[in-house]
């Protein structure tokens, strides 16, 4: 019985000492995992610095650019405003000459720039109007050196020239005659005769029968003649409401270093182109 219970009580003691082997005894592992988390730690810190560098190193390269970007727009805008002021156009002043001894009227001429180039000491005549009439005609009244025509010359379709036939030289001529609305029609001085007048007219072909309240060369849009010269430019206009079918505008005449123009302005009725030379008609 004594032998039994030493048999237990030894048992009892390697059992003891075979649970605390297990559960209680020394361990090298809890050292060797705070050393791993303070390494670990100390690798983390490292990290986060070295991504604080790049952060900081990205963001200076950021900051670089954004100023490199603002100069090259800096330099774009100049170069705009260089574009603009190269294109921008100084101001210009135009200017016109007229003839000593011109005599002007406040309602049916005016002088302003021509874009014809005309020699020195011809006249170029240009007559231009709207759609309706479709027919208007530039006659002219020209001296000339006293060969076979009549002296002065009736100038106007179908007799567009005095060389025609007549044995007289060119010195004027209908360069350009036009039916079909709009114009020009152009007349053509280019050896004037000193101290003579040259009677410019405009005759509404489309309306000759009409005797009374024929506005329709007058209410003509854009409807003018213009006279040019080596160093003048004149428009003569017709007052709108204006009821005729001859208009009487202007006489022109060179003094050997000039034109000058005498407005007319009077309106009246015609039939018969061969037949007109003035207003009132003769």
């Amino acid at each position: 019985m004594k032998i039994l219970k030493w048999v237990l009580f030894a048992s009892l003691i390697l059992l003891l000492g075979f649970t605390a082997a297990c559960d209680g005894g020394p361990s090298t592992d809890s050292g060797d995992d705070d050393d791993d988390d303070d390494e670990y730690s100390e690798y983390s810190d490292d990290d986060a610095d070295d991504d604080d560098d790049v952060n900081d190193d990205a963001n200076d390269d950021d900051i670089d650019d954004d100023e490199g970007d603002d100069a090259d727009d800096d330099s774009i805008d100049d170069d705009l405003n260089d574009d603009v002021d190269d294109d921008t156009d100084p101001p210009t002043t135009t200017t016109s000459t007229t003839p000593p001894g011109t005599t002007t009227t406040t309602t049916s001429t005016s002088t302003t720039t021509s874009t014809v180039s005309v020699p020195e000491g011809w006249l170029r005549i240009d007559l231009t109007w709207g759609f309706i009439p479709s027919d208007l005609d530039l006659h002219m009244w020209a001296p000339h050196d006293g060969c076979e025509a009549a002296n002065p010359f009736h100038l106007y379709y179908p007799d567009a020239e005095i060389s025609g036939g007549h044995g007289c030289s060119e010195d004027f001529a209908l360069e350009l005659d036009d039916a079909s609305s709009f114009g020009p029609e152009i007349i053509m001085v280019y050896e004037p005769m000193i101290d003579e007048d040259y009677h410019v007219l405009v005759h509404d072909y489309t309306n000759k029968t009409c005797i009374s309240q024929c506005m329709a060369m007058s209410n003509s849009n854009n409807l003018k003649v213009a006279a040019t010269t080596s160093d003048s430019y004149r428009e003569f206009h017709m007052p709108a409401n204006t009821s005729a079918t001859l208009w009487d505008v202007f006489t022109a005449r060179y003094n050997e270093s000039s034109w000058e123009f005498t407005p007319i302005d009077e309106y009246c009725f015609a039939e018969s182109p061969g037949s007109i030379s003035g207003c009132p008609l003769d």
